[in-house]
């Protein structure tokens, strides 16, 4: 089945841009999509891109978004970076994604 805006990424759209702050590759983890988080970054994705102390990583890590972890792991997602739960207004503490994930049963 063919995703719905698979043609743009081929032809070149931009896959880092920021609409309402976070990013394609961000929305997608957030939703458990791992399907179109392989695609984004085979498309070339910013792996490490951070909005509001997050990053596709530590979203993942906290939504236990096992499929998707594994996918930007795989794709040198930096495991040192450290981010909040939900979003910098939050007043959870900066953790990186494997102590969010320790959390996330």
């Amino acid at each position: 089945m063919k995703r719905r805006g698979w043609g743009r990424l081929q032809a070149g759209a931009a896959v880092n841009v920021m609409g309402e702050g976070e990013t394609a590759l961000m929305l997608a983890t957030e939703n458990g999509h791992a399907d179109i988080v392989a695609v984004l970054l085979q498309a070339g994705a910013a792996v490490n891109a951070m909005f509001e102390d997050r990053t596709a990583l530590t979203i993942a890590a906290c939504k236990n978004k096992v499929e998707c972890v594994r996918l930007l792991v795989e794709a040198h997602a930096d495991t040192t970076l450290r981010g909040k739960r939900y979003s910098h207004q939050d007043e959870s503490e900066l953790k990186t994604a494997l102590q969010w994930a320790e959390g996330a049963h």
